[in-house]
């Protein structure tokens, strides 16, 4: 089977009882995501999600520990996705760019939300969101399984 098989990491941010939420609009949807985007070369998880929370917010974070391990596989694609804790250390929320879409704007928007305010929102992938309302964040990595 042809395919690619992306590793992507997501950046959990908890200030003051809110999660760091990046607003997506493409093919007609909007939704939230947890900042974050693929691993590059030679790029370990920490500084990657360390990178795309400044890249996409402006804010200086501080990768604590990989919490979840979790797979997206549909048709042609496979992403893996690395859910990394991270500390807010320094900056101003401000909305940044995303240099993974180049030919598209995507990011639309960067808040804080309050965790009591998420199940109302929709939020990829749906199966960390009662995890995150929760703040269940295991010692250990714990592996997620496939969603779709």
């Amino acid at each position: 089977m042809d395919g690619k098989i992306t590793i992507r990491v997501a950046a959990i941010v908890v200030d003051k009882n809110k999660l760091l939420l990046a607003k997506h609009q493409k093919g007609g949807l909007t939704y939230f995501v947890l900042p974050g985007g693929e691993l590059e070369y030679g790029e370990d998880v920490m500084k990657a999600a360390e990178r795309e929370v400044k890249e996409e917010t402006n804010l200086v974070v501080k990768a604590e520990k990989i919490v979840w391990i979790g797979e997206f596989i549909q048709k042609d694609r496979h992403i893996v996705d690395a859910f990394v804790l991270c500390k807010k250390k320094s900056g101003k929320l401000m909305l940044g760019f995303d240099p993974e879409r180049t030919n598209e704007i995507v990011l639309i928007e960067v808040k804080f939300v309050a965790l009591s305010k998420l199940r109302s929102l929709k939020l990829y992938p749906p199966k960390i969101k009662e995890l995150l309302i929760k703040r269940k964040f295991p010692n250990e990595i714990q592996y997620l399984g496939t969603y779709s």
